[in-house]
This record gives C-alpha cells, sequence and structure tokens, in this order.
C-alpha cells in the first residue's frame, strides 16, 4: 500500500515537471487589431539550457488578399511560448512572456520587450516591474507574473487585462496588482499606478 502511494506521488510530481518544461512550440499566429497586420512565429530547437529561439515575419494582407512581407525578427530566448502583440502602424512590436523560466525573479529575466522592425528599442524583467515577488505564481520550474482577466468594466483600458489603448499606449498589469502604462513606439514607462491586489476593487 505504501508503495503505491509512494509511486503516485512520483509519477505526479513528473508529470507536472514534464507540463511546465514543454519540449516542443509549435508556430503561432498573431494579428493587429483590424486584421490587416499579422506575425507568423516559430520556435528553433532548444539549447543545452532547454531555451528556445523565437523567430518570425510580420506582414501585411493586401486587398487582393495577398501576403506582402514587411520584416523579419529573430533572436528572443524563450523556455516557454510568448505573446506578440502588433501596432497598427505596421512597425512596432510588442513580446510578452507571460510565464518566465526558473522559480526565483532575476534580473536577466525577459518579461516584455519592444521592437521597432524588429530591432530591440527596450526590454524590461519581471523583477523590475512587480514590487512584491511574494504575489508571483510559481510552478515546478517557472513563475506567472502578469494578472490574467482580473480587469472590470471600470477599469483602463476597456476591460482588457493587457494590450494597445489606444493604438500607441501599451498597459499591462502584473500579479500584484501594478498597472503599467508604456510607450509602444520608445518602450518608456509612462505611467505606473500604485499596486493593488489583483481582482479587487
Amino acid at each position: 500500500m505504501t508503495f503505491r502511494i509512494l509511486l503516485c506521488l512520483l509519477l505526479a510530481i513528473g508529470t507536472r515537471a514534464a507540463a511546465d518544461t514543454p519540449g516542443f512550440l509549435g508556430p503561432s499566429i498573431f494579428a493587429a487589431e483590424g486584421g490587416q497586420v499579422f506575425a507568423r512565429i516559430s520556435y528553433r530547437n532548444p539549447d543545452d539550457r532547454g531555451k528556445f529561439e523565437a523567430y518570425g515575419t510580420v506582414y501585411r494582407l493586401k486587398d487582393d488578399g495577398t501576403d506582402e512581407a514587411l520584416w523579419h525578427f529573430s533572436g528572443i530566448s524563450t523556455y516557454h511560448a510568448i505573446e506578440v502583440f502588433l501596432c497598427v502602424d505596421m512597425t512596432h512590436m510588442v513580446i510578452v512572456a507571460p510565464r518566465v523560466g526558473g522559480r526565483e525573479l532575476k534580473r536577466e529575466d525577459s518579461g516584455i520587450a519592444f521592437y521597432d522592425r524588429g530591432k530591440l528599442l527596450k526590454r524590461y524583467s519581471p523583477s523590475e516591474l512587480v514590487i512584491e515577488p511574494e504575489r508571483v505564481i510559481r510552478s515546478t520550474g517557472s513563475y506567472l507574473w502578469l494578472a490574467r482577466n482580473t480587469w472590470s468594466e471600470s477599469d483602463r483600458p476597456s476591460g482588457m487585462e493587457l494590450g494597445f489603448w489606444p493604438a500607441r499606449s501599451f498597459w499591462l498589469r502584473t500579479v500584484d496588482g501594478v498597472l503599467y502604462e508604456f510607450d509602444s513606439y520608445t518602450g518608456d514607462i509612462l505611467k505606473r499606478e500604485p499596486n493593488r491586489v489583483a481582482g479587487s476593487d
């Protein structure tokens, strides 16, 4: 009986660890508001540290239904899938890593990065944005640092938890409730609202 319990525990731990360290990340498509601009992103096989390299191309959908490649990006190192946000100006892009490898916040971790035609403008680590690191949601080999699905209708911007609003401003709320407004053309922080527990009124 004791052996069976021990075996179940080991299997549960192993399954959780395997789910936390993906062996494959598939391609994805991300579109800007309106759908006229979109990015195709893929991941190269992980290196000896388990990190993938994300790369892709941004396209414009032409009036005749064909695609026109605008610019390329590459060299984005990540342990987990990233999210791509494209500005409607067709030149600026924001990449967010909601899940970061490791259990502790480190300065070298990349949480959000701003690009102009694939050239890096500015990057922030979750350790620079999260004020209360004890609120980070940790799992076996990674952590989540963003607030998700927590904004009410009275919040800016219009019930979104992260994204563009209006076209140039990019908003983000951390897991400890800090609300940031960034200038997506430069990556500069324009505003930081006092932190509050995510999801509270």
